[in-house]
């Protein structure tokens, strides 16, 4: 497989999912429309973990800590009538991760849970959008086309 532009990917929001939920047995997705950006990283990071030692060899000695998923920032042109964007104005209500997905131009999908941090409008010269923060809970799963 190639490399692949993002321009024709999809954005969907599904339901709220608890930690380590199998992503594939979602059932119902709503799609998110008129995304404008989708900006960050998904997939784990480890924090570092380091310390002096002083003697012989005089080094930094460095471990492997806790994973971070990521963070992205889905931005939409508001559309106050469309489910998805609703679905999101209310998951930034929620206290629990819900399950997103993206699909990729090749058919490929990228899933994951996460918390819609907020919901903040910027209202300027052109559209009026939303960008919705979202902070990565779990593991991402990817599902190759079929």
């Amino acid at each position: 497989m190639g490399n692949q532009a993002s321009k024709r990917t999809r954005f969907y929001i599904g339901t709220p999912c608890e930690r380590d939920a199998d992503m594939t047995a979602i059932a119902t997705w709503t799609e998110v429309l008129d995304v404008t950006g989708f900006d960050g990283d998904i997939g784990d990071e480890s924090e570092l973990i380091s310390y002096e030692v002083y003697g012989e060899d005089n080094r930094v000695r460095k471990l492997k800590g806790t994973r971070n998923a990521g963070n992205v920032s889905i931005t939409v042109a508001r559309l106050p009538n469309d489910a998805g964007q609703a679905a999101m104005r209310a998951g930034e209500l929620a206290d629990s991760p819900i399950a997103f997905r993206c699909d990729l131009a090749n058919g490929d999908k990228v899933m994951f849970p996460a918390l819609v941090m907020s919901a903040k409008r910027t209202i300027g010269d052109d559209v009026v959008r939303i960008s919705y923060p979202l902070e990565l809970t779990d593991d991402v799963t990817e599902v190759a086309a079929a």
